[in-house]
């Protein structure tokens, strides 16, 4: 099933869609969550463990990716001053 729909997926929907890149957006988290909680439950051990780990990292690696580009915010180190600014109450 998932064969045929990504045979049918128009990529480019993706970017021109609406909505369609925060669906994939979350796709890729839910994907990472699943991977990181089959890992915590030690479903998996050995060789399939590395790769499941491995997959879990590259998924997390793009979504991240792809959350910076959807949300563009201010420079590292000005968001971390801001948010100890706030903290400290200064």
């Amino acid at each position: 099933m998932y064969v045929d729909a990504q045979a049918r997926f128009d990529v480019r929907q993706v970017v021109t869609g609406a909505g369609d890149q925060r669906i994939a957006g979350g796709a890729l988290a839910i994907s990472a969550l699943t991977g990181s909680k089959l890992l915590a439950a030690g479903v998996r051990s050995g060789g399939a463990a590395t790769t499941l780990r491995g997959a879990t990292l590259i998924l997390l690696a793009l979504d991240l990716a792809w959350y910076a580009q959807q949300f563009p915010r201010a420079d590292p180190p000005e968001v971390l001053e801001s948010l100890l600014t706030e903290r400290s109450g200064r």
